[in-house]
Order: C-alpha cells, then structure tokens, then sequence
C-alpha cells in the first residue's frame, strides 16, 4: 500500500495536525501563566495532555477520519517507522516490510515481513471445469451440439457414443438383449446352453463339460451318437477267416482317446438339413435312409457345416477347384474337437464292439449273395437279402449300440488307402497323401464277404455311388 493513502498503516494526519495545535496551545499557555493567568491556561495545559496519547497510535482508524488534506514537513509528524517524503506525503521507511493484509485480518507487528511468496501452481491445476448450461434436462445428455435422451438412444447408450449392436436394444441407458439372452461382450448369448458363459458371462465349463439349463454337465455325446472309451484291439483278420483279402494283416492297435460316433449312418434329411441338397440316387427310400452318392469331399464339408453350425473347429479345409469341391484334412483327427469322418482304426473298433469275429454276431458262414447267411441277414442288409438301401437301423444293433455297421451302404473312413504297418501302432490315422481314400462296412448292393468287419476297399474320393455313404465321428474332451 502507497504511504500517504487511506489505509491502516498511514500516519493520522489529523492526529499530526492536532498535536501541531496543542504545542501552540502549549506555549500561550506558559506566557499566560507568567502573567498569572493560572486557572485558564492550567485547563489548557489538562487538555493538551489527554490529545498526546492519540498522536502515538498512528492508525486512522482510530479516529475514523482522513480529509486528505494533510502534508508533513519532517519525519517526526510521520510517526515511528515512516518518513516523510517528496510532496509532503509519509512514507513507510525503506528498512521496515509492508505487512501483508489477509482475509483475517492486518497481521501484528511480529508480522511484518515474515510471510513468504505462494508457491507455483501449474496452470492445468489452476483452472476449473466450468459447468455449460445446456439447457438438456434430466435423462439427456449433450452429444454432439444436441440434447440427446441417452436412456432409449441405440447410437448413445447411457452416454454419448455408446452403440448398442444390431440385435441390442437400449433400455434405460444399457445395451439389452432379446429374449433373456444376456450381453457378453456385445454379444447376445443364451447362458443356459453356452459353454463358455454357462449360466452367466465368461463363466466357462470346465474340459470335456456341456452346458444345460445354466449349469455345467459331464460331457454328453450329441443326440443320436455312442461314446466309445479308448482303448487295445486287433485290426484286421486272421488267415482262416473266411473271405479274407491280402491286406488284412492283423496288429495291435491302441486308441488313446474317447471318442463319439453316429448310432446310424447320415440320413437323407440330414444331409439335405445341413447341405440344402439330397443327392441321393435313391430318394424315394425315404428321409430316414442313409444319404447315398456322396464323394469323400462331400462328407468332409458335411462335417465342417456342423462342425462350424455347433461353434467346434473345422477339422478340414475345402475350397472349389475349377467348379469341383476338393477337401483336404486341416487337423490330426486325434485332436480336432469338431465332427469329421472316423479314422480307419476308430471305425473298425467300434463295429467289432470288443469282439473278434467276422460279425460282431458271430462268423460268416456262407460267401456271395446266396444262400443267405444267417449270420449277416440279422445284422445288415446285403445282396443276400436287399435290393436297395432301407431305412437305418431296421437290423440289429451291435454290443455298443451302432447299427448298420455290416450292409446297407459302404461308409467313407478320414484315411488314405496303405498297407497295414504289421507292428503296434497307437491312434494310426493313415499316410498323409494318397490316390485312394477308404471305405468301410459292405453294402446292399455286395457280396457277404465285404460286410466283414475287416473288409477294406479304397477308392478315388470323387467316386460317387448308390451304395456309398458316411457316418460321423467327433472326439470326447480331455
């Protein structure tokens, strides 16, 4: 603060020009008293001693007044620690600090020049958000130059921005799904049969588990399949065995892992279901016969639809080529989760169902077509007894459930046609090229002897044919 102004270290002016009165006042009354006046000037004397208090205080406020008028002419009429300056104004001495005046108040003498500078504060710290007045009311919010009602808004979900998928729908400011299905990651996902947000989001089942009514189960095999469990065997024939062929040669063969495979082979509507046609030469047999003249390629992507239809891998590759569909094994078979062809090995292991003969019925007894053997007639459909293929599963089952495994038509297998190895193999899956792939199990339109469960044929897998089907095959979780 400027010395000389109002404020509440100035020199009390009128206090000065008083004081500056009382000495006049003073020294008439000394001459008066010398002339025995002493009555009078001794009331004088009384009244300029009760003025030299104020002259001390130096602070205006005391007195409250200030005409602006007063100008010093020495030091001493400026009071202690002020001095009076050009222009007759007081001013505060060069060696004393103005105290600084705070919200509480003036700072006592102790004071004085004992605060320090502020510390700096960064410009980003300094300001402060400044509420805008949109004018947007409750459940709105300012998207973009406009008031938007986020609650209901699709494109601005519960905040500016926010989009809700497709198939979602905003309802009080959350993205829903339809039909109880619940938002996982903005997908829709039915949580009472999702494996991987069994019963609420990202709450997987656990290995080789489904998922039924919210809560996690033991694996199942799919509707309409076996389990099989891993498990020794012999494949192949032994040298007596009737109807026998050159590259039967049995060995050991040890399957590792549990597998799934079809009760009966693929019908007619299935194929037609999943592949939008029937190529079957035999339609009129009706839907629930096995869908027949379907090359290897075309099994193969029957399985990749379903595998891909279910959320599994594909466990085949397959393009067209030059307008023809060519399919190729994409995975070890013995570690593809998704549907695919049984392996040459699962495939024979499943129809002997644990046991050794010719059927796992018992032996054959009569080659060709006639006499009928009594044996195969109970279990499948062949030359012997059928003039085409018939409805799956009109025969006897085999020990573990599977029906047809004998007759009604020739099933495509995953492998390569190749000689059998003659030592032990663990989950043999075949070469990994060939010029034949194998089929399994005889036909109506063949002779007993190829009904065996031995019997192997390899053929080029763009052969079609009125006798030559598939079943599929699908690998149990660890």
């Amino acid at each position: 603060m400027v010395a000389g102004q109002n404020g509440p270290w100035r020199p009390m002016a009128w206090g000065v020009k008083i004081g500056g009165l009382m000495r006049e006042v003073g020294t008439r009354a000394e001459e008066k008293m010398r002339g025995g006046d002493y009555w009078r000037w001794g009331v004088a004397w009384v009244v300029m001693a009760l003025w030299l208090p104020l002259l001390s205080l130096g602070c205006e406020e005391r007195l409250g007044i200030d005409d602006g008028s007063f100008s010093c002419t020495g030091d001493a009429q400026c009071g202690a620690g002020w001095v009076c300056g050009v222009g007759g104004v007081c001013e505060l001495a060069a060696d004393v600090a103005p105290p600084e005046e705070t919200s509480d108040g003036p700072l006592d003498a102790g004071d004085v020049g004992d605060e320090t500078a502020p510390e700096d504060v960064p410009e980003s710290d300094a300001v402060t958000d400044v509420e805008v007045d949109t004018g947007c009311v409750e459940g709105e919010a300012w998207c973009e130059g406009a008031c938007i009602e986020v609650l209901w808004d699709d494109d601005n979900c519960g905040d500016c921005g926010v989009v809700c998928t497709e198939e979602m729908s905003c309802v009080l400011g959350r993205c829903l799904c339809p039909g109880g299905l619940e938002n996982c990651g903005d997908v829709c996902v039915d949580t009472r049969d999702e494996v991987a947000h069994c019963g609420a989001c990202d709450s997987p089942c656990g290995a080789g588990e489904s998922c039924g009514g919210g809560r996690c189960l033991p694996f199942a095999c799919p509707l309409g399949f076996v389990r099989v469990g891993a498990g020794d065997f012999v494949m192949g024939s032994e040298e007596n065995e009737p109807g026998r062929d050159v590259d039967e040669a049995a060995f050991a063969v040890r399957l590792t892992r549990d597998y799934c495979i079809q009760a009966k082979e693929v019908s007619q509507v299935e194929f037609l279901s999943a592949m939008g046609f029937n190529p079957s030469a035999h339609a009129s047999c009706g839907s629930s016969c096995p869908v027949e003249t379907v090359n290897w390629h075309e099994a193969a992507a029957y399985a990749n639809v379903r595998s891909v239809s279910e959320g599994l891998p594909a466990c085949y590759t397959c393009e067209a080529v030059a307008g023809r569909l060519t399919c190729e094994v994409a995975l070890n078979p013995y570690t593809c989760l998704g549907y695919r062809l049984p392996t040459e090995a699962e495939w024979e292991y499943a129809a002997r169902a644990g046991t050794v003969t010719a059927f796992h019925a018992g032996d054959l007894l009569h080659l060709g077509c006639s006499p009928v053997d009594p044996v195969l007639n109970g279990v499948g459909w062949y030359c012997g007894n059928s003039a085409g293929p018939q409805p799956g599963g009109g025969k006897a089952a085999n020990p573990w459930g599977l029906y047809d495994m004998s007759g009604n038509v020739f099933e495509w297998v995953n492998d390569w046609y190749a000689p059998y190895p003659g030592i032990m193999v663990v989950d043999p899956a075949g070469p990994g090229t060939g010029e034949y792939r194998m089929r399994r199990g005889g036909s109506w339109a063949h002779e007993s002897e190829y009904s065996r469960h031995a019997a192997r044929i390899g053929d080029e897998p763009t052969v079609r044919a009125g006798f030559l089907g598939f079943r599929m095959a699908r690998l149990v979780p660890f």
